[in-house]
């Protein structure tokens, strides 16, 4: 999507040109996988699980399993984490932005649909 036109003003800075809306929808995607792992990360199993063993209900095993759960979402959350950092990256890399300030000579592209 084009922003700006031959003749205008633009500062330092300033968004000249949106090449792709796209990313912005990846950028929304990866966050919402964040979700599933944060909830998980706190461990709400794992405690319940040291108390009821701690209370001789549960085996050391559950406990086991508690603390791979939970191991399990941190790497899912530190990936997803990933993910949204490289959807910012590629949602960067759409927009053009001007380097001084100054006034556009010359707008050699227009609007291109695929």
């Amino acid at each position: 999507m084009d922003r700006r036109s031959q003749g205008d003003t633009v500062t330092n800075g300033q968004v000249v040109v949106l090449l792709d809306d796209a990313e912005q929808s990846r950028l929304l995607e990866a966050q919402g996988r964040l979700a599933t792992p944060k909830r998980r990360q706190g461990g709400l199993d794992n405690q319940r699980i040291k108390k009821l063993i701690a209370d001789k209900v549960e085996t050391p095993q559950a406990e086991d399993d508690a603390r791979l759960k939970v191991e399990s979402a941190r790497a899912m959350l530190q990936e997803a984490q990933g993910t949204v950092e490289l959807a910012k990256t590629y949602l960067d890399w759409t927009v053009i932005r001007s380097t001084i300030d100054g006034v556009v000579l010359e707008k050699l592209v227009t609007r291109v649909n695929w």
